[in-house]
């Protein structure tokens, strides 16, 4: 939510925090955890120092279950993470091409709690920050 304010307003997202009555929000916790209601109002509030950045711990998993870790900066397209997992064995090569065939009209699709994001173009432009993911670690299939 805040990334998305935050966009549509031209800001930098690590200089502001949300408020819901008037206690401030955790953003390192997925927002389902946070036991703010659905269409709650929220307030944004400048910060004293800006948020420290920090890298995340991704864990991809395969079709095949097996999970591969590694870890990026926030600001790291979903396309960016992908090649680097193709990077680092042989394995990934094949187990990440099978699942991106375009010849036979699939698309690449990297799922993260509810959101998919589908195709190459998507993957290219949406990064970790945007699907929420700042700090700490997450599972992305």
């Amino acid at each position: 939510a805040l990334e998305d304010i935050c966009n549509q307003e031209n800001l930098d997202s690590s200089e502001w925090g949300l408020v819901h009555q008037r206690k401030k929000c955790d953003l390192t916790v997925p927002w389902r955890l946070t036991s703010i209601p659905t269409n709650a109002l929220l307030e944004m509030y400048k910060l004293e120092e800006r948020r420290p950045t920090s890298d995340v711990t991704v864990q991809l998993q395969l079709p095949d279950n097996s999970r591969h870790a590694g870890n990026f900066n926030p600001s790291i397209t979903l396309q960016q993470m992908l090649d680097w997992y193709r990077s680092q064995s042989e394995s990934m090569i094949g187990a990440l091409d099978t699942s991106i065939n375009v010849s036979d009209k699939l698309y690449p699709v990297c799922s993260y709690m509810s959101e998919e994001v589908i195709g190459i173009h998507a993957l290219s432009n949406t990064t970790l920050r945007e699907l929420g993911l700042t700090s700490g670690a997450a599972v992305i299939r």
